[in-house]
């Protein structure tokens, strides 16, 4: 039976509400623990391989570009869409794992797989990726010249796919000439994602030699058996594991980590044995059928198949699809329509998302709305600025939501019946709002657009529900890697380019102290369609204002407990070292002047 059909009888009408409810139910019950195991890998696949074997420094590996190779044959046999690196340098093997990030964390369903062959280090309990052209003079400089193995991991956290499969074939000897500093082998798994696999070609400390034929004894073992149809994915590794074992004699024993609990078959489930044939009655045929994961950022009537129904936000099952090409069409509420071809597999399950956001359902910005902001790592701070913008750092941030201008005056006196702005106009930013000013405000705007608000308020007390789907503040680094451009970067000085007149307000084109805030969006937008955020008014952040650590992070949000919070950005009274997109500010939360605004973000 397909569902979706639209009431044109009591009786239709009953079913129909049945399905809403069906629908309610399942989104309700997909925030709570699954209570068996349930099988994934119907949706998209991605895959990330790369295979370093020419070092410049380093000598020659034989096969980890075989490896390579090899693998990534195997991934596309068995349905992966695959990014193959053979001797990459440090910015390919960085820019890879962020399209890989983004890939996945366009459906729920998705499978990502990473895999890596080549020289690996581990340092303080971190494991390095070493890029084919490393020169890395000591131990130090591991964690700017190479990729932490971590913040692969953390990437695809960030993504909230399904399931996840990283294979580290990198326990080789120590090349470098420092390595009595360091430990054998690779270290145990740090921080591993929720739904992933984590497999290493030997265990923690070992080593696992090149190897004498075309592939090393792991990767030569796990081809065999991806290519395996019946074998769920855990059978995989623990198949590869004994053969490996056995063909060291021992020697080699890999190492699996699993944080994956349901079910996969990446090379099909088994095939039930043929049974007596039977004459099907009257000619009947029974046509092969599938199902659909709609993934909605905005309520609106969904139509697949020729039916329809008003659905909410959220993640919307369609079952018993026939199998094949299918037209999937939302319609929202201003009249936008968004339409996406995908095939459904017989048996099967097939994705797709859609991410509009109607610019009524954001009455806290009515002027330009909000642009959708994809998660990825970048670079964070910068070694040619202030002292506080060092060391740079590598961050992931997942995606959001984001303002696309400043809140502006009309908007926030309609929520508050306050506007405590100096220069006053409708389409100018808000101003003299303090830190507390903006967190209310971002409550208040949640509980009017019927989303969970995220701060906890009590007095001088904030405490941030990092659950909740509300507006909230961005924290520093949201906020820096949406003026960089995102996973658009381009590299720019400041938000939207090198020319700060063209993109931002500031001392020389706003008349210096004698000047005033302008309306906001009239100055050119970055590569994310976001204004202002060079120039016109500071931003408070969320964080505290703190020293940046030099390690790798995921999601930070700035220092436990100080004085003052982060502003960002420069304000029409500012210079252009203020307004780059690296530079950093603060005041103490409860501070209003008339530099000073905010914009908001949201999770997806």
């Amino acid at each position: 039976m397909r569902r979706l059909r639209p009431p044109s009888s009591p009786n239709a009408l009953s079913a129909f509400g049945s399905f809403i409810r069906l629908v309610l139910i399942v989104l309700l019950l997909a925030r709570a623990p699954a209570l068996a195991a349930q099988t994934v890998g119907g949706g998209p696949r991605f895959a990330l391989v790369i295979g370093n074997g020419s070092y410049v420094e380093l000598g020659k590996l034989k096969n980890p570009p075989n490896d390579a190779q090899d693998m990534a044959a195997a991934l596309r046999e068995i349905g992966f869409k695959v990014d193959l690196l053979v001797d990459a340098d440090l910015a390919k093997m960085e820019d890879a794992v962020i399209r890989l990030g983004n890939n996945l964390s366009q459906s729920a369903d998705s499978t990502g797989f990473f895999f890596y062959a080549g020289h690996g280090v581990q340092s303080g309990g971190v494991n390095y990726l070493i890029p084919a052209d490393a020169r890395i003079a000591s131990e130090t400089f591991l964690k700017t010249k190479a990729l932490a193995a971590q913040s692969v991991l953390d990437t695809l956290q960030g993504a909230r796919n399904a399931l996840n499969l990283v294979v580290l074939d990198a326990c080789r000897d120590n090349p470098f000439s420092w390595s009595r500093s360091s430990a054998r082998g690779l270290s145990v798994v740090g921080s591993q994602p929720p739904g992933s696999i984590v497999a290493y070609a030997t265990s923690a400390g070992s080593v696992a030699q090149d190897g004498t034929g075309r592939n090393g004894i792991f990767t030569a073992e796990l081809l065999k058996q991806l290519r395996t149809p019946g074998l769920e994915i855990k059978e995989v590794f623990n198949r590869t594991g004994a053969a490996v074992q056995s063909a060291s004699s021992g020697k080699q024993i890999p190492a699996v980590y699993n944080q994956f609990f349901g079910n996969a078959y990446l090379a099909g489930s088994r095939t039930p044995a043929a049974g007596p044939s039977a004459t099907p009655s009257f000619g009947t045929v029974t046509a092969a059928t599938g199902s659909l994961s709609v993934k909605l950022a905005s309520p609106g009537t969904l139509s697949v198949g020729g039916l329809s129904a008003s659905v909410p936000a959220g993640t919307v099952p369609v079952n018993d699809l026939p199998a094949g090409s299918h037209t999937v069409t939302v319609k929202y509420a201003d009249g936008k329509t968004e339409s996406f071809a995908v095939t459904v597999p017989g048996g099967g399950a097939a994705s797709v998302s859609f991410t509009y956001v109607p610019a009524e359902r954001i009455p806290g910005n009515s002027l330009r709305g909000e642009s959708f902001v994809q998660g990825g790592i970048f670079r964070m701070g910068s070694e040619s600025g202030d002292s506080d913008e060092k060391p740079v750092h590598s961050v992931t941030v997942s995606s959001f939501w984001m303002m696309s201008t400043e809140v502006v005056q009309r908007d926030y006196s309609a929520l508050t019946g306050t506007n405590p702005s100096r220069f006053k106009g409708d389409d100018l930013p808000v101003e003299r709002v303090s830190w507390f000013d903006a967190v209310a405000y971002a409550n208040k705007l949640s509980e009017r657009d019927g989303l969970t608000p995220s701060y906890r308020i009590s007095g001088t007390s904030v405490e941030w529900d990092r659950s909740a789907d509300g507006w909230r503040l961005p924290t520093e680094a949201e906020w820096e890697y949406a003026a960089r451009g995102g996973d658009k970067s381009r590299g720019h000085t400041y938000a939207g380019g090198n020319d700060l007149g063209k993109v931002g307000w500031f001392t020389d084109n706003t008349g210096g102290k004698f000047g005033n805030t302008h309306p906001a969006g009239k100055k050119a937008a970055n590569e994310l369609g976001l204004f202002d955020l060079s120039g016109n008014v500071w931003e408070w952040c969320w964080d505290w204002y703190g020293s940046y650590s030099g390690d790798a992070q995921y999601n930070p949000s700035g220092a436990v407990s100080e004085t003052s919070r982060v502003i960002r950005g420069g304000s029409w009274n500012s210079g252009v070292s203020n307004a780059r997109s690296a530079n950093r500010d603060h005041l103490p939360p409860d501070d209003r002047n008339i530099f000073q605004g905010f914009r908001l973000v949201r999770n997806p």
